[in-house]
């Protein structure tokens, strides 16, 4: 299900419209500029930050094209208020159609860390896909329905992404963070989409002294590192205890520290 039939209204063409009369043929009509916000206690979260990703990847893919900053804002607490919903991820489209975009906002199914994966960390496998456009957040549904076969066969949270070098890049809806040395090591940022989490990671790390590198990291090399998580609109700061059958320290104190800071500033 690609969205949430069970509420009330999505948004299309920035109007409110019974969710009975969803299209679900658009899933079919090329490309989409997105972004996927979480809804938290009936606010969306880090929403500014979002919107001016969507205008950046607008502008890698498209050029001078204006996303309607403040427009977009009212829509999204229009559809919340409207829904009553206190949590949730809220997607957000523009899809070029001839010569506009036509803009919908509707919720889509979650899948938030249980309490057992956030205390015991979760397993990832590799996936050897790459994204054409790293920069910039347009709908890809081949590396996507590679991702959602692999981790529904091996039951796992996230796949990781593996470029044509062997090298590490990111997770198929997340970033990665490796810890070593008392030091985090994350792809650059040529390679991968720099997700909103990931920069009030990056920002924490900066108040708490601790030192970000940017390094390529081939798959052969993960037994290296003493620890690992990922971090994104679902999953938040979230530990990793296996990829592949590399094992990493769960509750690692340099995680500890960073997932507390997330966690109040959220």
């Amino acid at each position: 299900m690609k969205y949430r039939s069970d509420l009330k209204y999505y948004i299309k063409a920035d109007q409110l419209t019974p969710i009975g009369q969803f299209d679900e043929s658009i899933f079919e009509k090329g490309e989409s500029v997105y972004e996927v916000v979480r809804v938290f206690k009936g606010k969306p979260l880090f929403l500014k930050e979002h919107l001016s990703r969507m205008q950046n990847s607008l502008d890698i893919t498209y050029g001078n094209f204006n996303c309607s900053k403040n427009t977009l804002k009212e829509l999204f607490y229009l559809l919340i208020q409207a829904n009553s919903i206190r949590e949730g991820n809220i997607k957000i489209e523009l899809r070029k159609e001839a010569n506009h975009f036509l803009r919908l906002l509707y919720f889509i199914p979650h899948r938030y860390p249980t309490q057992n994966q956030i205390q015991n960390g979760i397993q990832m496998r590799f996936q050897f896909d790459e994204r054409p456009s790293p920069n910039a957040k347009i709908s890809n549904w081949k590396v996507r329905g590679n991702a959602n076969s692999i981790i529904d066969k091996h039951q796992i949270y996230e796949t990781l992404l593996v470029n044509s070098d062997g090298y590490i890049t990111e997770g198929s809806r997340s970033n990665i963070f490796f810890i070593k040395d008392k030091q985090l090591f994350s792809a650059p940022e040529k390679w991968i989409l720099a997700g909103i989490t990931r920069t009030k990671v990056m920002a924490i790390c900066g108040n708490l002294n601790i030192n970000l590198v940017y390094q390529k990291i081939h798959y052969s090399e993960l037994s290296q590192f003493e620890a690992a998580f990922i971090t994104g609109t679902s999953p938040g700061v979230l530990q990793l205890r296996l990829i592949e059958d590399v094992e990493f320290n769960i509750d690692h104190p340099i995680y500890k520290l960073i997932f507390n800071e997330y966690h109040t500033l959220v």
